[in-house]
């Protein structure tokens, strides 16, 4: 039988635009000349060009170029829907959702579903699996997607580290480095010979450590079947894990890891990966670059090893699963974890210590790298800016949209996207190549931030109520670039903010709820279902005094 081709549906359907795509640019490439010839009789005629018609040929000209981009874009750009079949994966191991997948499509989640643990976003996927020597997709998970390969590089014959088995945690502040960390049946233990009074040891704030008290190490390890895991393990506990696919949140634990990463002297990538509480269809293309980025993935390179919980219907019994693969009486014992402190905890959100500025710049160039692409400043402009306007569809939505589009038009040329993880990563950063303003919502699109070009302006829309402790998260991560200009608007009116559930509003669209107060989980989730609506006036003072 002959070999199915490795997937890669967007060639054809590029292959497919080619001839109206011709059409478009032939027509763009007419109409800008003949209105340039246009301009020069003209002004033969009348005594020679004003600056001013000079000046409209050259919006002209840019205004064309422009649109041809937005009609790439629309034609073979924001229509590519790989769902994890494109992008960084580990080495012989892509997956992707099966197309026969009988779940249900719909992601939304209600409050009581998500009280319960449950909705139609946690369900239980169907995967396939990219067979390289069968060149097909099946649904048999190969080696490469299982513990026993996440181990192979890993695995040692018991040496010097074997001998003394108890856990060392050295704290670091923002970070710490735990050797000797044992794992079984979903959690994790501190091996100690003497009761200790601090117990659990919070590894992050979903992840305890419970202490483990032997007597005897030798006679323990004797006495259990237990794998030793050489080596660097990463462990990222996404901390938002009832929203997996907010990738704003990425971030707050990837550029912190990043930084730990080079001040702890582990510069290469680590052998494993241990990725808490989230399932294989929440860790798409986005989230997978990111990785990349943070753990210094070069162009053509693939992920390390990836470990995953077993995957259930529930995020409150996903939080206590065992590895896929790891028996229920198997035990692992990792020489060495390396973890973050996470914002719950009172960690940074972003790249810090004396190279953080070094860092961020590196994680922006490193994702652009990856993709091929080369990242440069943006060149100078006058009234032709390119500005972008993230639109979302199902909440923090910007009711007066078209006002708003009305008023940034007299400062540029404005497009309006929404990045969803459809959207292949390659063409959210060239989004954010090309522009020079990016307009929106406080809301995940805005992690592409950190992708805009030195020169960009942000201008964040802040929903009302929203808690100040959640609402600097985007900033921080700008501020760290230092080249990318990020100024605020935030609703603090009270028709500025229009609540999807009416129940929310009746318990927290007063005055009482504002963004110090806003701090029971009830109150945060209430305002990321709510609306905006933008004050003109205030939001084009802000880009006056920024532009």
């Amino acid at each position: 039988m002959k070999p199915e081709k490795k997937p890669k549906r967007h060639r054809q359907q590029k292959k497919e635009a080619k001839k109206p795509l011709r059409y478009i640019s032939s027509l763009s490439i007419a109409v800008a000349v003949l209105t340039a010839l246009g301009s020069l009789v003209l002004g033969r005629y009348t005594g020679g060009i004003s600056k001013r018609g000079m000046y409209n040929v050259k919006n002209t000209f840019a205004s064309l170029r422009y649109q041809w981009q937005r009609w790439q874009e629309k034609l073979v750009g924001y229509s590519l829907s790989l769902e994890g079949e494109d992008g960084y994966f580990p080495e012989s191991c892509m997956w992707r959702i099966s197309p026969d997948d009988d779940s249900p499509h719909d992601t939304s989640s209600s409050k009581k579903k998500l009280a319960e643990g449950s909705s139609p976003l946690w369900r239980v996927r169907t995967y396939e699996f990219w067979d390289e020597d069968g060149g097909r997709w099946t649904k048999e998970r190969p080696v490469a997607c299982t513990i026993e390969h996440a181990l192979l590089s890993s695995r040692g014959p018991e040496s010097a580290w074997t001998n003394n088995l108890t856990t060392n945690i050295l704290d670091y502040g923002e970070y710490r480095v735990m050797k000797n960390v044992w794992f079984t049946r979903g959690d994790f233990y501190r091996l100690v010979e003497q009761p200790i009074t601090k117990s659990p040891f919070k590894i992050s704030s979903n992840i305890d450590m419970y202490a483990l008290v032997v007597n005897n190490t030798e006679c323990f390890k004797e006495n259990v079947n237990v794998t030793y895991i050489k080596g660097d393990v990463a462990l990222v506990d996404f901390s938002y894990f009832t929203h997996p696919t907010a990738i704003g949140h990425w971030l707050e634990y990837l550029l912190p890891m990043m930084s730990a990463r080079r001040i702890a002297g582990r510069l290469q990538s680590p052998c494993a990966v241990i990725i808490m509480h989230m399932k294989r269809s929440f860790i798409f293309e986005w989230v997978r670059a990111a990785l990349g980025a943070a753990f210094g993935l070069k162009k053509g390179t693939h992920l390390p090893p990836i470990i995953f919980q077993e995957e259930v219907g529930s995020y409150w019994n996903q939080i206590g699963m065992n590895f896929e693969g790891v028996s229920g009486d198997e035990w692992l014992c990792f020489e060495n974890i390396i973890a973050m402190k996470d914002v719950i905890q009172n960690g940074t959100t972003t790249a810090f210590g004396t190279e953080a500025q070094r860092d961020a710049h590196l994680f922006r160039e490193r994702m652009y790298s990856m993709y091929g692409k080369t990242l440069k400043p943006l060149p100078p402009v006058d009234t032709n800016r390119n500005i972008t306007l993230l639109h979302k569809s199902s909440n923090r939505r910007i009711t007066n949209r078209e006002d708003l589009k009305k008023m940034l038009s007299s400062y540029g040329i404005v497009s309006e996207v929404e990045l969803t993880s459809n959207v292949t990563v390659s063409a959210q950063l060239d989004i954010m190549a090309r522009t020079h303003i990016l307009v929106s919502s406080h809301t995940s699109g805005l992690a592409n931030a950190m992708f805009l070009r030195p020169g960009a302006l942000v201008i964040e829309l802040v929903q009302r109520n929203w808690l100040i402790s959640l609402e600097n998260t985007f900033l921080r991560q700008t501020q760290t670039l230092g080249d990318v200009r990020h100024v605020r608007w935030k609703a603090t009116r009270l028709h500025e903010g229009v609540y999807i559930d009416p129940d929310d509003e009746r318990l927290f669209g007063g005055e009482l709820w504002d963004g110090e107060n806003c701090n029971v989980e009830e109150c945060v989730e209430a305002h990321t279902l709510v609306d905006i609506v933008v004050n003109l006036t205030e939001v084009e003072s802000l880009l006056n005094a920024n532009l």
